[in-house]
């Protein structure tokens, strides 16, 4: 069978009551994960040992997560998948200053908790750079020219896959609870 006969399902209309945007983001050390279990594209199982996963609470307007596939037209052989993760944060501060120099020379993997419900009730969580990591890109520290400008950081990080993201297999209560995920602890601040 040929690439033109891949196909093995359609999709109808789904309920249209979701919410679009980022509520959180998990980053973790590339360097410091140790596996990895993706599933159907679901990531059921994962390992950063005694290292930490750092959240990042976002404001209402906190973030986007953007994919865009990437295949060359006339061969399909050159099918890989530009992934892109923006995080808005309020106030400008010394520590986040220190903190954004850090992420410029880090690879990481994240772990973005969307504003989107599942038929659990819980919120979606997708992961990013499970191959190749990610990397602070670019971004911008601003504080805009009247009262009601905004204040703080863009940062935005990409990296590129073989594969489209994946989703986290649901939590039982709170986000990435899972007893098959291990680490540390999660490090808001």
């Amino acid at each position: 069978m040929g690439a033109c006969t891949n196909l093995s399902k359609g999709r109808g209309i789904d309920c249209t009551k979701s919410l679009g945007g980022v509520k959180n983001v998990y980053l973790g050390n590339f360097e410091q994960m140790s596996s990895i279990t993706v599933t159907s594209r679901e990531v059921i199982r994962f390992s950063f040992d005694d290292f930490h996963l750092y959240k990042y609470a976002l404001p209402k307007r906190g973030g986007s997560v953007a994919e865009v596939l990437n295949a060359d037209a006339n061969t399909l052989t050159a099918l890989y998948y530009t992934q892109g993760l923006t995080i808005y944060l309020d106030k400008l501060s010394k520590e986040d200053q220190d903190e954004l120099h850090r992420l410029g020379q880090s690879k990481l993997i994240a772990f973005v908790e969307l504003n989107q419900r599942n038929a659990a009730g819980h919120n979606v969580i997708l992961c990013l750079g499970i191959e190749n990591g990610l990397r602070l890109n670019s971004g911008n520290n601003a504080s805009g020219d009247n009262w009601s400008s905004a204040n703080g950081y863009e940062w935005i990080l990409t990296g590129m896959e073989k594969k489209p993201m994946a989703l986290c297999a649901d939590y039982t209560t709170e986000p990435l609870d899972n007893t098959s995920f291990t680490y540390a602890s999660i490090i808001t601040s």
